[in-house]
């Protein structure tokens, strides 16, 4: 278990540049669902980046910044996972919140079977955390 801790952990730090300027010339409304598998709503307001090895949903407007990728995972002893394993990884991933200099951070994964989805909700204003939960909570 403490493997996979690690490689989220390094999965976060790798793959989110959230200080990265985004490219708003590639941003468009969304149509169609962002992660097979995955019911992610996308909130009014919202624009859909397509980036190398992650989906970013931002909001320029309120200053919103989600950023979306998927895993693969498998147990160290080979073992299939089964239920009670993904509700324990799912307690692993319980969003976290984060301040950086100018912005906070909610971290989290959320898990079916096999397949981890790494959620990373960036906002400026620190009454957006209720907002930024709900959110984490409404993706199924």
């Amino acid at each position: 278990m403490s493997c996979l801790i690690i490689i989220l952990a390094g999965y976060f730090l790798y793959n989110f540049p959230v200080k990265e300027k985004s490219n708003l010339d590639n941003c468009y409304a969304v149509t169609a669902p962002l992660i097979s598998g995955w019911d992610i709503p996308v909130d009014v307001g919202f624009c859909k980046i397509q980036n190398e090895k992650s989906i970013q949903l931002n909001n320029n407007g309120e200053q919103k910044v989600i950023y979306l990728s998927t895993i693969t995972v498998e147990r160290e002893d080979g073992k299939l996972i089964d239920s009670n394993f993904e509700k324990e990884l799912n307690g692993i991933g319980a969003p976290k919140l984060s301040r950086e200099e100018d912005s906070y951070n909610l971290e989290g994964a959320k898990v079916k079977g096999d397949n981890v989805l790494i959620v990373v909700i960036t906002f400026v204003d620190s009454s957006d955390e209720k907002w930024a939960r709900d959110y984490f909570d409404r993706i199924k």
